[in-house]
């Protein structure tokens, strides 16, 4: 339709859908399993849409990987499974357990050095 006969049910429905085709983000609840097959190339951040967390998704320059967690419901973000383009945190991580300001960072793809790391997220001023 025209922009005057449009309806705001249509447009929000676009932007649900364009997130979820820049982060090929897949996420069971039950499995408790988080997947992305970003569309973007290099450097990135990108929303996670998961119900009851607002976090982020990044890769660095260097192909570091976050997952940071800026807010949660009443529970913390569980992850059995977490991978980006099918690179995962190495044996050993998973599962880990995300409170709000956590985030859990891994290296690039093969050859790079694999770095793990679990900290809190630094306070915005």
């Amino acid at each position: 339709g025209l922009p005057a006969a449009n309806s705001h049910y249509g447009y929000h429905l676009v932007a649900w859908h364009l997130l979820f085709a820049l982060t090929g983000q897949v996420y069971s609840a039950r499995s408790r399993s988080l997947t992305f097959a970003p569309a973007l190339r290099g450097r990135f951040e990108l929303p996670v849409l998961v119900p009851a967390v607002a976090a982020t998704l990044s890769r660095g320059s260097d192909g570091e990987c976050t997952l940071a967690v800026a807010a949660a419901g009443s529970a913390s973000l569980v992850l059995h499974t977490l991978s980006v383009d099918g690179v995962a945190p190495p044996a050993g991580v998973l599962p880990v357990k995300l409170a709000p300001g956590q985030r859990v960072s891994w290296g690039g793809g093969a050859g790079a050095r694999t770095k793990v790391t679990l900290s809190s997220l630094k306070p915005v001023d």
